[in-house]
């Protein structure tokens, strides 16, 4: 940043004495630039702090320049990324840094002086565990207290508790393969779903060996959800929908043969579908469809999000969808800016843009945190887990 330099032009001249009488010195500060108005900064909200959950922050005054690029606003010596701008108000990212007392700097191209306040940032973002590529994680999970479960490629389940601590506490005695997905049952479970099988495994209450559930998907799947009644989604690549009922018996209930499902989740009173089209003139992207009964009988699928109409994240793939308490949907993504958010009503933004690093193949709640699962190709295979702070209930502003 340019420092705003006074300049102070001293001019010498001669003092003469007339009698006793002196004459008043030259003005030292006649020839002062004066620049353009200098900025003021009156509040910045939200008020008190940027909590998780905040994707912007305001900055309310005056005297700022209406074109962006002549204004300077830093969190520390971090530069922030403008949203719009007006005399009044300046509207930008949520920085990268946190802290209890944040440096804002508020100039102005012209100005000679610069506005100054300071601000509370709390931290949304860290680094949950890294695993070296033999370990590598194949898919993710979390229970209600915040405990976090790995399936990796040694065929075991690792649970990540808050504090840090991890231990293997689920084995296979058999390849099972590449696990896809994970999901809690109500009856406690966790169940595995393979990659492309018919087969589904679950681990008892607390941990242990993997057994085999169920193998009776009429075709191989991918991807599963339980809804509020028990009953288990599961879909795959050209595939149907179907539904485990918790009396054991299976019932197709929808059709996906055109796309390649790469998520399942249950929502409210829909399943959603995240899906790469296999048919021309289909468009990819988010699917629904209606449960219509405690059967788990499910209405037609209807587009709810076209890929194509996602401006950035177009031309990015995608592979995970959840959802905020309120229905904010997040999608994982490979764009520079990770994860995308669709509110409620519509609007689509960034989630903590350029604070979310890396790519981001699954996403699991755990309380209001997200688990962001990604993979590092480069200059050594790693795989993680970051865990990003929210808003009660998962919900963003």
């Amino acid at each position: 940043m340019k420092s705003n330099i006074k300049l102070l032009f001293l001019t010498t001249g001669l003092i003469a004495f007339v009698g006793c009488e002196m004459e008043a010195p030259t003005n030292l500060w006649k020839n002062r630039p004066q620049g353009g108005p200098t900025p003021v900064i009156e509040r910045i909200e939200p008020e008190g702090g940027a909590d998780p959950g905040v994707l912007e922050i305001k900055i309310i005054g005056q005297n700022f320049d209406p074109i962006a690029e002549r204004n300077f606003v830093y969190f520390g010596s971090s530069l922030a990324q403008f949203i719009s701008v007006s005399p009044e108000t300046i509207r930008v990212y949520r920085p990268a840094i946190s802290g209890d007392s944040i440096s804002v700097t508020v100039a102005t191209q012209g100005a000679v002086e610069f506005a100054r306040k300071t601000y509370r940032i709390a931290p949304v973002y860290a680094s949950f565990g890294v695993f070296e590529a033999s370990e590598r994680i194949y898919t993710v999970e979390a229970d209600r207290e915040g405990n976090v479960y790995v399936y990796l490629s040694t065929q075991v389940v690792k649970k990540l508790t808050p504090d840090g601590t991890s231990e293997t506490i689920g084995t296979t005695t058999s390849p099972f393969g590449i696990a896809t997905d994970m999901r809690f049952g109500p009856d406690g479970y966790l169940y595995m779903q393979q990659r492309n099988n018919k087969s589904l495994h679950r681990m008892p209450p607390g941990g242990g060996e993997f057994e085999l559930k169920y193998k009776q998907w009429p075709s191989a799947v991918n991807y599963i959800d339980f809804d509020e009644n028990g009953n288990l989604y599961a879909a795959g690549k050209k595939t149907s929908v179907y539904v485990l009922h918790p009396d054991g018996s299976i019932e197709t209930v929808g059709d996906y043969k055109n796309f390649e499902v790469l998520a399942v989740r249950v929502h409210g009173r829909y399943v959603y579908f995240l899906v790469s089209s296999l048919t021309a003139g289909v468009p990819s992207g988010v699917y629904r469809n209606e449960i219509q009964s405690v059967t788990g009988i499910l209405g037609p699928s209807e587009l709810i999000l076209n890929w194509e109409n996602t401006g950035p994240w177009a031309s990015s793939k995608f592979y995970d969808i959840q959802f905020s308490s309120t229905g904010d949907m997040y999608i994982a993504t490979d764009n520079q800016d990770p994860i995308l958010v669709v509110k409620q009503n519509g609007t689509q933004v960034p989630l903590y843009k350029g604070i979310v690093k890396s790519q981001a193949l699954e996403l699991s709640w755990s309380g209001n945190n997200l688990i962001q699962r990604w993979y590092q190709a480069s200059p050594e295979e790693k795989f993680g887990l970051y865990v990003i702070a929210l808003g009660p209930g998962g919900t963003v502003q």
